[in-house]
């Protein structure tokens, strides 16, 4: 990334989540502007509360905003022995792209119903753009000037839909595949499900985002992130084919770590807050541990019928997965990308469940999709070489940030849901998320 053409410093890439409600969650990438090299990295750190946005909670908007502020200071804090290896005139803040999980409006506000104040209120009326005043007052941190900073507030998922691009650009196998006219949906599913349109032009490739959809039934949650396209739903629908309690099934929830659902025995760092809601939720049984990890089974509740429920809750997946595809196929879409570190648990799920042996989840995905089809659509995709692909090497939506920082991306609208970035970027770009595939 480069924010000026004479100052090549740092950036910072933040994908702020709603996985925890009242504190709000951060995963931080810190990324040389000249060699790509990455500084930092929050995924690095064992200590939760410094992924919070404000670990103590907040009482009101303006103390989750000033959350950042204190987090980025942190953050460079513990990136500063790798920045100071930077040739000096280098050791400087040129951008922030800041991704968040909601429709962005006016150039950096928003509403973020996931998160909760200590009185139980929705965030409303949200404006980022007062972290970089804030940053600069505090006099912490060297950054360039007004002009020529770059601050970026954007959908999270256009960060990872920007990495696949780059995946893609840069993959000889795509070459017949990824050029003008191309138009491909990402979906990541994760604490909720974001999804987004990748469009190459002549010149340029376009990133939207957009909304998944509801489902088709009436009977069910109409929502299909509350249906099955997130970790919150994998919660629930493996709570209800247990048989759990009400309490039972609102503690797993609480603690939102689907791995709950698709994996018999969790391994966690022994010490982390994760560990200690494991354990104080009553429900788990902690069958081993040693200096550094803990293991917790689910109490009274055999392999067998953990396999069960876990099938019910991933075939609600895949069937919520493949509404969503139906509804893109017939756009004429070319291509759909299914990404995210709970796509990538249950695909590696389908090898203990019997009923899946042997089977891709692109293939139980199509499948599911094919349902909610007609013959002559079915056809017409299958002819045109419509294709699914479940990508699994995109760990956050912060991969892709770093290009939503480029002086000649355009932002349209001030919407922080649509961008359209030069293609010589994806080709030329050295970033710190190098893939091999």
């Amino acid at each position: 990334m480069t924010s000026n053409s004479r100052i090549q410093g740092y950036h910072i890439v933040i994908d702020n989540g709603s996985s925890k409600p009242n504190k709000g969650s951060l995963k931080v990438a810190i990324v040389s502007d000249e060699t790509g090299e990455l500084l930092f990295s929050s995924g690095n750190v064992n200590d939760e509360t410094l992924n919070e946005v404000c670990p103590e909670g907040f009482t009101c908007t303006l103390d989750y905003v000033y959350g950042f502020v204190t987090n980025i200071i942190k953050y460079v804090g513990l990136a500063r022995n790798k920045i100071n290896r930077l040739a000096p005139e280098n050791r400087i803040l040129t951008g922030i792209a800041l991704l968040v999980p909601c429709q962005v409006v006016n150039n950096g506000t928003g509403i973020i119903a996931n998160l909760v104040d200590k009185q139980g209120n929705k965030l409303t009326n949200v404006n980022w753009n007062l972290i970089i005043p804030k940053l600069r007052e505090s006099g912490r941190i060297s950054m360039l000037d007004e002009n020529s900073f770059r601050f970026v507030v954007a959908n999270d998922i256009c960060g990872a839909a920007a990495r696949i691009a780059q995946i893609m650009a840069n993959n000889t196998s795509y070459d017949n595949r990824f050029g003008t006219g191309f138009y491909a949906t990402v979906v990541m599913a994760g604490g909720g499900c974001g999804g987004a349109h990748i469009k190459v032009y002549d010149e340029l490739i376009q990133i939207e985002a957009i909304e998944p959809g509801m489902t088709r039934s009436f009977t069910v949650n109409n929502h299909i992130e509350g249906y099955g396209a997130s970790g919150y739903a994998i919660l629930n629908n493996f709570a209800e084919a247990l048989g759990l309690s009400k309490e039972g099934s609102l503690a797993i929830k609480y603690i939102g770590n689907a791995r709950i659902a698709t994996q018999y025995i969790v391994n966690l760092n022994k010490y982390s807050h994760e560990s200690y809601l494991f354990r104080n939720s009553g429900l788990f049984d902690e069958i081993g541990n040693n200096d550094s990890l803990s293991s917790f089974k689910l109490k009274n509740i055999t392999e067998e019928a953990h396999t069960k429920a876990c099938k019910k809750a991933v075939d609600t997946f895949i069937d919520a997965i493949g509404q969503i595809a139906a509804i893109r196929v017939t756009d004429l879409i070319n291509m759909f990308i299914l990404t995210g570190p709970l796509a990538a648990a249950i695909k590696e799920r389908l090898g203990i469940i019997k009923e899946y042996h042997n089977t891709r989840i692109e293939d139980l995905i199509w499948n599911r999709t094919k349902l909610y089809l007609n013959p002559n659509t079915v056809s017409t995709a299958e002819s045109n070489g419509f294709q699914i692909i479940c990508e699994t090497n995109i760990p956050d939506n912060t991969v892709g940030g770093s290009l939503l920082l480029k002086s000649n991306v355009i932002g349209h609208g001030l919407r922080g849901s649509w961008f359209d970035i030069p293609i010589q970027e994806f080709k030329t770009s050295c970033t710190a998320f190098n893939a091999d595939n």
